[in-house]
């Protein structure tokens, strides 16, 4: 996302280091607080880690898992369609996840190595995908400067004759997909909770003996 909205990037962690070891991993940046289209970039930038962690959930699962992958894909195509963000939307997340589950967790995937490994890597993302307070202010940075482009365009819109409101639809429909692809986070975020619930109360009981 630095480099799209043209940040210069002046340093970059991929893993803890001794002397910051609380943090995973950052990157710091600058911009250019003239640019409009840089301003806006940091939105994205500060929402980017969710989005990677969508897409690579998504990669994971077709590489490994591709049978699944497929019947996941041919349900979203039956069954959710975009829109307006509605109480549907919602309700066709919930089923997806449904569906997901039915596809990961067959007795062919049980037996395949891919499987497990997909499972670990998954979780592994899935519980680091949550934006940081620095990801948040650096969204917040930009969000004023994008909200206040998006109202630009539909008093544009409005002055002259444009269904600026048909386009904000078209854009926004696509969070159906969005909310659907979360859901993978979602189901792997809960499984590796109740992984670690479960851990702490058996090494609880094993502590109380």
């Amino acid at each position: 996302m630095c480099i799209l909205f043209r940040h210069h990037i002046q340093k970059v962690q991929w893993f803890p280091s001794k002397s910051n070891g609380q943090r995973l991993g950052f990157v710091l940046h600058s911009y250019n607080p003239r640019s409009t289209y840089q301003k806006i970039g940091n939105f994205f930038i500060g929402i980017g880690p969710f989005f990677s962690g969508i897409v690579s959930l998504i990669l994971l699962m077709s590489f490994f898992v591709p049978e699944s992958y497929r019947l996941f894909s041919v349900y979203m195509e039956l069954h959710v369609r975009p829109g307006p963000i509605s109480f549907d939307m919602v309700t066709d997340a919930a089923f997806s996840m449904a569906a997901l589950i039915k596809s990961l967790f067959t007795a062919e995937n049980i037996l395949n190595p891919f499987f497990w490994l997909f499972l670990v890597l998954a979780a592994c993302i899935s519980t680091h995908i949550a934006l940081s307070k620095e990801d948040l202010k650096g969204a917040a940075a930009g969000v004023t400067t994008l909200f206040l482009l998006l109202l630009l365009f539909n008093i544009f819109g409005a002055v002259f004759g444009l269904d600026s409101h048909e386009v904000m639809s078209t854009i926004a429909g696509y969070h159906a997909y969005t909310l659907v692809f979360s859901s993978l986070a979602v189901l792997f975020s809960c499984m590796t909770f109740g992984m670690c619930f479960l851990l702490c109360v058996l090494k609880k009981g094993m502590g109380s003996r």
